[in-house]
C-alpha cells in the first residue's frame, strides 16, 4: 500500500486496537507526530530529509508497531516512496 489517508487510518486503528495511539508511539520513539502523519498520508513534500531510506525505515517501524498487516509500496529499489 502506498502512503495515503487509507494507510494513515489503518495504522491509527491498529494502535487503537492495542489500547494505544500513534501519538503515544511517536513520543516513545522520539518521532514528531506531525512528521509521522505526513509520512503515512504521503504528504512529505518539502521534507527532503524524509525521502528515501529514512522515510522507509520510519514507515516500517510505525506499521510494525501498529500491528497491521500492510506492506508499504515503494517506487524503486532505492527506497524512494511511491
Amino acid at each position: 500500500m502506498k502512503p495515503s489517508e487509507q494507510l494513515n487510518n489503518e495504522v491509527r486503528a491498529g494502535f487503537i486496537k492495542q489500547g494505544s495511539t500513534l501519538a503515544e508511539f511517536c513520543r516513545e520513539a522520539g518521532l514528531d507526530k506531525a512528521n509521522a502523519s505526513r509520512l503515512l498520508r504521503g504528504k512529505w513534500h518539502g521534507m527532503t530529509a524524509w525521502k528515501g531510506v529514512k522515510a522507509k525505515e520510519w514507515l516500517e517501524k510505525i506499521v510494525i508497531a501498529a500491528a497491521v498487516d500492510i506492506t508499504i509500496t515503494w517506487d524503486d529499489d532505492n527506497g524512494d516512496l511511491a
